[in-house]
């Protein structure tokens, strides 16, 4: 037979129906678990129970149950990217791989607890508080295994901290000029459980759950917001108010477009609700996205694949249970099998029902990128960018100092190998035989080239398309999967003349030849001199701007090509110099 909720549960829980949100007390820790309990049945139909059992939930002892918000059959999922929040991942890691990590279930079930934003009187901040609230001193940043420091505009070049820093600055690059660059990024604590859930935080004793530590790491953050860098923390925080806002359209669209609502309990400043937590550290490639916020909504029946998935849980949790069908309410066995499928079913298996039942926002990891928002009166779409403020992170240290960008970074080995490569006219060492080499070889693949031109013209490369395996012509939207390409089964098109670095040397030595040979080369000479002979030239103009996306006034913008190493003497091959 099937656990019954005890009786004093029956009480405590019909002591929060119509329960306001209460007063937060002075207790800094909450309870991290939830209790079986019963609550009112919003279906008022014939035949139906006057109460069902609901999980439920109270911050601390003595306060009064508050039913959670199970949004089945609907579902938000949120995803971490680990290739871009790697000391996040890690961290979440090393939680799940701990005894309470690996037993609980469903496994990455989670709560979301509405009962944040800014202040130090939320849930969140006192969360946080206790998790963070001496990290700086009590931890040594960076750790031996810290990942790569990601910033909007990819991996930074150090882990180390910043020498004399005393707010864990991450050390700043400097260039062979001697220019500086700050990293603009330092470390702080991140906590998993995050303080916005109900899992977080230090825990509060209770029936419901023993209290357990969070899992805290170094992870990168911005020093300054108002400089335009974002971090992986930064990133998580974007993300959570994704999931917030995901979360809570779910809520007012079952609450706006049904009657009774199904959720009149919620509260915007009170309530959790349940969600699924996804993060994959083996597959990590950087797609311009840190984090994804997936919504799965129906109106009505469940795709084929979802509801074949949930007949199956069924019988599984009945078997496990040693129970049959008639000892669960419906609604709570239905319940229960829903959010088996959804601790288990991939976010692929997700993206594959299509964007009739699931939606995405992206939360972009470059922060110079658009955002595409949701259009008015749209609650579904199919992929919705963010760039939202982060969450309100409360960090323990001094006021930041200000930084001053210097010049994009660049690769300081490809501007060894430029300085260390010799820039010698071909034509000074070239013999007239050497020259008639190098004509025959230029025309030759010329020749080879036209010939390949013109074959490929003749048979351009074609795409086939055709329908998907299993694709009903006429059949429900479910069935209509569209069309494939299949490039593997059409022939590749002639190919094209391969430019090696013989046929490139002997084009500039030609080059250079016909150019000697020209009376039209002393015209560069002559215009050059009139150039440099004037008083309105580039570099002689009074600078009135500055840089863009930089605020150093002495970064050059227009600059002499001569004052890095090219010649200019008409016969000097200089391209390395100018680049």
């Amino acid at each position: 037979m099937a656990r019954l909720p005890s009786f004093l549960s029956f009480l405590l829980a019909l002591g929060s129906i119509g329960h306001h949100e209460q007063q937060l007390g002075a207790q800094a820790q909450y309870i991290q678990g939830t209790a079986p309990g019963m609550a009112q049945n919003p279906n008022t139909g014939v035949g139906q129970p006057l109460m069902i059992s609901a999980p439920m939930w109270r911050p601390v002892q003595g306060e009064p149950y508050q039913r959670v918000i199970d949004i089945a059959p609907s579902l938000v999922v949120l995803e971490y990217n680990c290739y871009y929040m790697r000391d996040i991942c890690k961290n979440a890691d090393n939680w799940f791989n701990t005894p309470r990590g690996q037993s609980r279930t469903p496994r990455y079930r989670f709560a979301y607890d509405f009962n944040a934003g800014g202040g130090s009187s939320t849930r969140k901040a006192k969360r946080r508080v206790k998790s963070c609230s001496n990290f700086k001193n009590t931890v040594t940043c960076p750790h031996t295994d810290q990942g790569i420091v990601m910033r909007h505009d990819g991996p930074w070049r150090y882990k180390a901290l910043e020498p004399g820093t005393t707010i864990n600055e991450i050390k700043a690059d400097v260039w062979p000029n001697g220019n500086r660059r700050p990293s603009e990024v330092r470390y702080t604590c991140d906590e998993f459980p995050p303080a916005t859930w109900m899992e977080g935080g230090n825990g509060s004793p209770s029936p419901e759950s023993a209290p357990m530590d969070p899992q805290t790491r170094c992870a990168a953050f911005r020093c300054d917001k108002t400089r335009g860098v974002k971090a992986e923390q930064n990133w998580q925080g974007t993300s959570h108010n994704a999931l917030q806002s995901s979360l809570r359209r779910v809520i007012l669209n079952r609450n706006n477009n049904n009657n009774p609502p199904h959720f009149p309990w919620y509260r915007a400043r009170g309530s959790v609700a349940f969600f699924e937590f996804r993060y994959n550290r083996v597959t990590m490639f950087g797609n311009g996205v840190a984090a994804k916020v997936y919504t799965y909504m129906t109106a009505g029946q469940n795709p084929p694949a979802v509801e074949k998935s949930i007949t199956q849980a069924k019988r599984d949790l009945l078997f496990e249970r040693n129970a049959t069908a008639e000892d669960f309410h419906p609604d709570e066995l239905h319940r229960d099998a829903f959010w088996r499928w959804a601790d288990q079913v991939s976010v692929d298996e997700l993206i594959a029902l299509g964007p009739a039942h699931v939606s995405e926002q992206h939360i972009l990891a470059n922060h110079t990128e658009a955002a595409m928002h949701m259009p008015k009166g749209m609650g579904m779409p199919w992929m919705d960018f963010m760039e939202g403020d982060d969450e309100d992170f409360e960090f323990e240290g001094t006021e930041l100092p200000a930084v001053i960008s210097g010049p994009p970074r660049a690769d300081p080995n490809k501007v060894k190998r430029a300085e260390e490569r010799p820039s010698t006219p071909l034509l000074k060492d070239a013999s007239a035989s050497d020259i008639d080499k190098a004509r025959k070889l230029v025309e030759d693949a010329l020749a080879k080239s036209a010939e390949l031109n013109a074959a490929r013209l003749a048979n351009p490369a074609r795409n086939s398309y055709k329908l998907k395996p299993g694709t009903i012509v006429g059949g429900p939207a479910s069935q209509r999967r569209g069309l494939v390409s299949r490039a593997s089964e059409v022939e590749a098109p002639p190919p094209l003349l391969d430019i090696t670095d013989e046929i490139a040397a002997a084009a500039a030595l030609v080059s250079e030849a016909d150019a000697a040979a020209s009376t039209g080369n002393t015209t560069t000479h002559t215009r050059r001199q009139a150039a440099g002979s004037g008083t309105f030239w580039m570099e002689h103009i009074t600078r009135m701007g500055t840089v863009p996306w930089g605020d150093d006034p002495n970064y050059k913008v227009f600059r002499n090509v001569l004052d890095y190493g090219a010649k200019g003497d008409g016969t000097t091959v200089s391209s390395l110099r100018i680049h």
